[in-house]
């Protein structure tokens, strides 16, 4: 599977504070994708249209915040590391948005603070994405067939499990359609078993 470049959604209503956040990005990780927003709204719609490894916000916007964006991100996301970039964040404040979520806060001044910063934060975000790939494919494996990619017996029973378990419904109906193949054997002796492989997806 082709690993996917690093998405960073930075809000901050600067629009050049973000090119050169973004340009100093670059140099540690080319392949980055950015997005900039500055408001409640759009971090929203942002944050609804694909998943971000790292969210990057300045302090202090017109009618928008860094403490608001977090609040935003968390609603969405418990995971997605915050980073505030501030020109004017009170030491106090930054350290109180840690409490409640945030990775760090690093001031503009010091930009060679920041690539450190971001570096770690992109490094722990490949790992979270490689343990997540991880668990779907054992998920996979466990629960679908290999050969036609339909939920398998083990995926049936647990469906039963839960269906038998649930106190809302005391009384069930239902129904069991199975169906077999006769003489299946005679495909895979006389064609091959690719063949009776084709066969069994159809």
């Amino acid at each position: 599977m082709e690993e996917e470049n690093p998405k960073i959604l930075i809000v901050d209503d600067s629009e050049d504070d973000a090119f050169l956040l973004s340009a100093q990005i670059k140099r540690i990780e080319s392949g980055c994708e950015f997005l900039r927003v500055d408001n409640a709204i759009d971090m929203r719609a942002a944050l609804a249209q694909q998943e971000w490894d790292l969210v990057i916000s300045d302090h202090a916007m017109p009618g928008f915040d860094s403490v608001e964006a977090l609040r935003v991100l968390r609603e969405k996301n418990g995971e997605t590391p915050f980073v505030i970039y501030s020109g004017n964040l009170q030491q106090e404040l930054g350290i109180s948005a840690m409490h409640n979520g945030a990775r760090d806060f690093v001031y503009k001044n010091n930009p060679e603070h920041m690539l450190p910063v971001i570096k770690r934060e992109l490094e722990h975000a490949k790992l979270r994405r490689d343990k997540t790939l991880a668990e779907n494919f054992i998920s996979k494996i466990a629960n679908y067939d290999e050969l036609t990619g339909l939920p398998n017996r083990n995926m049936f029973c647990e469906h039963l499990d839960r269906r038998f378990n649930r106190t809302d419904t005391p009384c069930l109906s239902g129904a069991l359609l199975y169906i077999d193949l006769d003489r299946f054997m005679r495909i895979n002796d006389s064609f091959g078993y690719p063949t009776g492989d084709g066969l069994t997806r159809q």
